[in-house]
């Protein structure tokens, strides 16, 4: 494991055992994370990404397995650990923040007990001096310390999201996880959310992989983005360099689908159409050969290598002639089937 490295993950497999079949929700995955790094994580939803963020916490539920592969946590493999070990890692070495703030706080406790609750199991503190590191957390993350003997249901939403995040780094976590942390907030409180998220990653040099759909997110807080779909990273780089020279017709046609005035003044607005494959049953070869402007006979036969363009690791067949072609370019042909309205 390279030293720069606080995250390595290697070959990750993980399927979901239903009525239907297995679903093999995250297949064959594989990145790094360093150390201060914020690396994003997009794509639809089902494309694996929170499966992804609760393996490596050994989070999953009862139907869920980990098939195969490698979770390097500093150097030890998450995998292979028994209960007692992952609770010892979690929350002192890698965290969460839940997408569902609401359902990550017990209704019954106030926030502040919650909270301090980490740190007198895990670090042996007294309750006193839990509560002093809990008020200090309060302020970090823009909280008045009066309310840690609130309930839950007596916070905002975006309070209660604050309330998860001081959570998540009261022991000052080597990775830290956000999952969507906000998709249930208006859009003010989004803003300030994510100005927070950046100013703690600054100020802790936390290492964090974000979850969202919310592309334009992953522009502000990322160093690095990953884009998923049918639980493979299709494409993998410089967040600069991938959305000024998007590669994969996916990460293309997500681009693509972000509305702007221009794009409402001349009706060209997008959505990818069709659906993502039923991961019981993948389809051979590319996955996302079925809804691809691009797909030839050699997407159906054989499934795509990475391709490094420019530092960007790609999983298409043809990423390097696909390069240069713009976001808008790539699906004009799809623009040229479906009707568009302005709303």
């Amino acid at each position: 494991m390279s030293s720069e490295n606080v995250l390595e993950v290697k070959n990750l497999r993980v399927h979901y055992t239903t009525a239907r079949g297995d679903v093999q929700a995250v297949r064959d995955v594989s990145f790094s994370l360093k150390r201060g790094e914020t690396l994003g994580l997009a794509g639809e939803s089902g494309c694996g990404k929170s499966t992804l963020g609760y393996s490596l916490m050994r989070l999953l539920p009862a139907n869920a397995k980990i098939i195969s592969g490698e979770i390097l946590l500093e150097g030890e493999n998450v995998i292979d650990m028994d209960e007692v070990m992952l609770r010892k890692i979690r929350w002192k070495k890698i965290s969460m923040i839940f997408q569902g703030a609401m359902n990550a706080l017990n209704p019954v406790f106030t926030v502040g007990d919650q909270i301090a609750e980490v740190l007198t199991l895990h670090e042996g503190m007294t309750k006193r001096e839990a509560y002093e590191v809990v008020r200090e957390l309060f302020i970090q993350v823009g909280l008045d310390p009066s309310r840690i003997k609130d309930y839950p249901h007596q916070l905002s939403g975006g309070m209660k999201q604050r309330v998860v995040i001081a959570m998540a780094l009261a022991l000052n976590p080597s990775v830290v996880i956000a999952d969507e942390p906000t998709t249930a907030l208006d859009v003010t409180i989004q803003a300030q959310i994510q100005d927070l998220m950046k100013r703690l990653q600054r100020r802790y040099g936390l290492s964090m992989i974000y979850i969202t759909h919310d592309l334009a997110v992953l522009a502000e807080v990322s160093h690095r983005v990953m884009i998923m779909y049918a639980g493979q990273i299709m494409e993998i780089g410089d967040v600069v360099k991938i959305y000024k020279r998007p590669v994969h017709p996916y990460t293309k046609g997500l681009i693509a689908s972000v509305p702007t005035i221009q794009k409402v003044k001349e009706k060209r607005l997008i959505s990818i159409p069709g659906a993502p494959p039923d991961l019981v049953n993948p389809p051979s070869g590319c996955p996302f050969r079925l809804r691809c402007p691009f797909a030839k006979e050699i997407c159906k036969e054989k499934e795509p290598p990475y391709v490094n363009v420019d530092g960007v690791l790609v999983k298409c067949h043809f990423a390097r002639e696909l390069a240069d072609v713009s976001p808008e370019e790539a699906w004009e042909s799809v623009f040229e089937k479906y009707e568009y309205e302005t709303v």
